[in-house]
């Protein structure tokens, strides 16, 4: 996964019912099956403050499934 700011893209600004250039997050995700093969690509523009990424980690010392 990638996230990262951006301007919002001219194109997207009306849909997203905010300004060209305005602050936005864009997250591209990738899924992939079980050859590792790339099946599914996204790309989601989020405005400015509509966002928010969580991430819980939990250390584990049992081997690695």
């Amino acid at each position: 996964m990638e996230i990262f700011a951006r301007g919002t893209p001219a194109k997207l600004a009306k849909a997203l019912e905010v300004k060209a250039g305005s602050p936005a997050l864009t997250v591209i995700r990738r899924y992939y099956g079980v050859c590792e093969e790339l099946f599914e690509l996204t790309v989601t523009t989020h405005p400015g403050g509509g966002y928010t990424y969580r991430m819980d980690m939990q250390r584990s010392l049992g081997p690695r499934v």
